[in-house]
């Protein structure tokens, strides 16, 4: 929500900046540490390590295709328009993630 909503301020001086940029700190901040915290808990003790860096290069890879696509879109459509892609990728791992929920079955309980 924080992505799209900052998608359509035009006036990043305004007043009506502060309730998405705290809505999109408050997904950044959740975002890196559950990707974290869930890769360091599921991956292998023997290759933790590896893992946690391929999930940071993987990371910085997508970063770098976001920022490109992104500024692209700026200068062919809207100054927003960046912040509206990742609130659509966004959504679309929403959705995967549904999809995966609802194909697994749940864990009894979150601290085997």
């Amino acid at each position: 929500m924080g992505y799209t909503a900052f998608g359509f301020i035009d006036d990043p001086f305004s007043n009506k900046v502060f309730l998405p940029a705290i809505l999109l700190g408050m997904g950044e901040t959740s975002t890196i540490i559950a990707g974290n915290a869930l890769i360091g808990q599921s991956a292998p003790v023997a290759v933790r390590g590896s893992v946690l860096g391929c999930f940071a290069l993987c990371g910085a890879a997508g970063i770098l295709i976001a920022t490109a696509l992104g500024g692209r879109l700026f200068d062919l459509w809207m100054p927003g328009a960046p912040y509206l892609l990742m609130g659509l990728i966004n959504v679309l791992v929403l959705s995967f993630a549904f999809v995966v929920r609802m194909r697994t079955t749940a864990p009894t309980s979150i601290l085997r």
